[in-house]
């Protein structure tokens, strides 16, 4: 599991048409060996046969390692709607899926949200739905780590009267909660390994806790305007831009010591936003080229597990192209996940818009694209 900061895409949400599901539905089902939809992913994560699950708009869309389309699940109750934002297959096969929910407060007409988890049978029938929080000016989740046997973690922050509150949750996969913890400052899950958590507490620390909640060692890493963190077999990977827009990579061993870092200086304006460990502990990298705000090219990396990078490809499908996932589909290639946006301007009421698409892509090992 990887933690993203995605400053940029942040910026994308707010200015997003979103549609309903049944939008991705017709796009799926009239051609359905590619995959597309209006909107961006909220969630994203990889199935045990090589496939996607992805959660767009209120909804959740599964494809087979070819990219077809296998099903697709509406979450939304339309009031109030509902936000698919991690998932997660697990080893029985049905699918986790950690949401929020928002509606308005017909009293006050303030909006709040609060946490529903979702369990869904591999053949994308929903189970049950359980909300796993309060109802509050804003509660939402903020990462989710499933630990060996199942358990699922979840940090989420509230809000109520302008005033933040920091929670961590444990489930089992039912969804009964096993254990809950107030915090009293910004603390969110980066990592796991076996019934081990990593927490960063918005600051360079990096903190070791067990699964009961309970704080252990603690050290260090540069991760101060980091994009991301990610837990590798060995240690963690940092990545993050330089003051003079290029990308760096930085891998750490599981003490928080450093190994290596690359400044890739024949890469100015490429911003790292994924990347996936091959088993060799060789990288898959994506992410996006700025030119400009309304000019941007997805591209991959591939690269040795000291970093050095073998090839690069560029992608773009219209003006706006930006990376957003990749991953191993098979022995044969990736599957890489874009947003793509289109830029309108209406001179009837003198404004600009962007719309947003999703769109999955195949690539082969060397990441030429394939379809």
């Amino acid at each position: 599991m990887k933690c993203l900061f995605r400053s940029y895409l942040k910026v994308v949400i707010v200015c997003i048409l979103v549609t309903n599901i049944s939008a991705c539905k017709k796009n799926i089902e009239s051609n359905p060996e590619k995959f597309s939809s209006d909107g961006i992913p909220w969630a994203e994560a990889m199935t045990k046969d090589g496939g996607m699950l992805i959660g767009i708009n209120t909804g959740i869309v599964r494809i087979d390692a070819e990219g077809a389309n296998k099903w697709i699940i509406e979450l939304n109750n339309n009031n109030p709607k509902f936000y698919p934002t991690f998932l997660n297959q697990m080893n029985t096969g049905e699918i986790i899926c950690i949401g929020f929910c928002s509606e308005t407060n017909t009293t006050t007409g303030q909006p709040i949200g609060y946490l529903t988890m979702v369990k869904i049978s591999e053949d994308g029938k929903e189970l049950w739905r359980k909300v796993i929080s309060d109802r509050l000016e804003y509660f939402k989740p903020e990462s989710m780590e499933v630990i060996d046997g199942g358990d699922i973690c979840i940090s989420a922050v509230s809000n109520v009267f302008g005033t933040a509150y920091y929670h961590f949750m444990k489930f089992d996969t039912e969804g009964n909660l096993l254990r809950y913890k107030d915090i009293d400052k910004y603390k969110y899950l980066v990592a796991s390994k076996n019934t081990d958590l990593y927490i960063n507490d918005a600051s360079n620390n990096i903190i070791r806790m067990d699964s009961s909640f309970q704080e252990h060692d603690m050290f260090s890493m540069e991760i101060q305007s980091a994009i991301g963190i990610q837990r590798l077999s060995d240690g963690f990977i940092v990545y993050k831009n330089s003051t003079d827009s290029f990308p760096v990579l930085t891998k750490y061993n599981i003490t928080g010591v450093e190994l290596w870092s690359n400044t890739y200086t024949k890469l100015k304006h490429h911003q790292i936003v994924s990347l996936s460990e091959e088993s060799d502990g060789s990288l898959a990298i994506c992410g996006t080229v700025f030119h400009d705000a309304k000019n941007t090219e997805s591209f991959s990396a591939f690269a040795s597990k000291d970093g050095n990078i073998r090839v690069t490809k560029k992608y773009r499908f219209e003006h706006i192209t930006k990376g957003f996932e990749i991953f191993r589909r098979n022995s044969n290639g990736y599957f890489l996940s874009l947003v793509t946006g289109k830029y309108f301007y209406s001179y009837i009421y003198n404004v600009g818009y962007t719309e947003y698409r999703t769109r999955i892509i195949k690539l082969d090992n060397d990441g030429t694209y394939l379809e």
